[in-house]
């Protein structure tokens, strides 16, 4: 007899991709400019703007936007300091670092891979990646 519906393993990987799925489709708000907001991401935090994630940009871009944040973004692209940009400036570099942008049912994973993190502390890898010397043995040798 056939069994119908998921199987575990199908219905297990449906619930894990589901948070970058949910993510993805409603953190994207329109009327964000992703070159302005890149190159903002750039001066606040210190990468060039050619080295940063236009995906993760774009998504975040769009989650500042839906959570009311856009004439501040504007600003903040045109050069403009306003009152209260602090906070939104902290939120931006914070999501850079951790990969985790705002969400109106709590903070979502966006990326985990391409979080600034990692970059800026070497010695740290993102789970399930070696570090490019992973087969060496602590006194330098291969096993």
């Amino acid at each position: 007899m056939a069994r119908r519906g998921l199987r575990r393993r199908a219905f297990a990987a449906l619930c894990a991709a589901a948070p970058v799925a949910v993510a993805a489709a409603t953190v994207t708000a329109p009327g964000g400019n992703v070159r302005a907001f890149l190159a903002l991401s750039a001066k606040l935090t210190g990468f060039p703007a050619a080295e940063l994630d236009s995906s993760f940009a774009a998504t975040l871009d769009g989650a500042l936007r839906h959570a009311g944040h856009g004439a501040r973004l504007d600003a903040l692209a045109a050069g403009q300091r306003r009152a209260g940009c602090e906070a939104l400036e902290a939120a931006i570099i914070d999501a850079w670092y951790s990969g985790v942008v705002p969400h109106a049912s709590g903070p979502a994973v966006a990326t985990l891979h391409r979080a600034l993190i990692w970059r800026a502390a070497p010695f740290a890898r993102p789970p399930s990646v070696c570090a490019p010397d992973w087969h060496r043995a602590p006194g330098g040798e291969a096993p």
